[in-house]
């Protein structure tokens, strides 16, 4: 399954000083391999509170890599 994403880096703030932060939606379907059928989920798939814990955990994990 294909499943459709948008992001969004914004740089700046109201204030023009540097706030580099992002914005994701994700769809909560998607296509099959082939584009013909129409894939769609129930509710969310992750709740918002360990959305956030993977997400912080990963980023952090990355960036003690970079070390």
């Amino acid at each position: 399954m294909r499943l459709g994403a948008t992001l969004v880096l914004h740089t700046g703030a109201r204030e023009l000083e540097c706030h580099p932060h992002g914005y994701c939606v994700v769809t909560a379907g998607g296509l099959t391999l082939d584009g013909k059928k129409s894939l769609h989920h129930q509710g969310l798939v992750l709740a918002v509170t360990q959305l956030k814990a993977r997400f912080r955990a990963r980023l952090i994990g990355g960036l003690d890599n970079l070390r």
